[in-house]
């Protein structure tokens, strides 16, 4: 046999298999926490020139556009010149 040849239990990289998987399986929970922490408090963490956080300035925008659209959708339709064949 070769030199490179697989042995049983081990992965291509030498290290054994099933602890390996849940190492990695742990760091990537941990990365999942890391990220989630992190977008909490981006949003909820005051913006310093409004003295806001994200989510309520999301808030503001939507209720902002939304009532210019339910103004817009109340005017009535414009009426438009019918044309005739003559």
């Amino acid at each position: 046999m070769n030199k490179t040849s697989h042995r049983p239990g081990l992965d291509f990289c030498g290290s054994r298999k099933l602890g390996n998987a849940r190492k990695q399986s742990g760091a990537t929970m941990v990365e999942y926490i890391i990220g989630f922490v992190a977008m909490v408090v981006i949003l909820l963490v005051p913006v310093p020139t409004k003295n806001k956080n994200v989510i309520e300035l999301l808030e503001e925008a939507i209720k902002a556009e939304h009532s210019a659209y339910i103004y817009a959708s109340s005017l009535p339709a414009p009426k438009v010149p019918s044309r005739r064949n003559n």
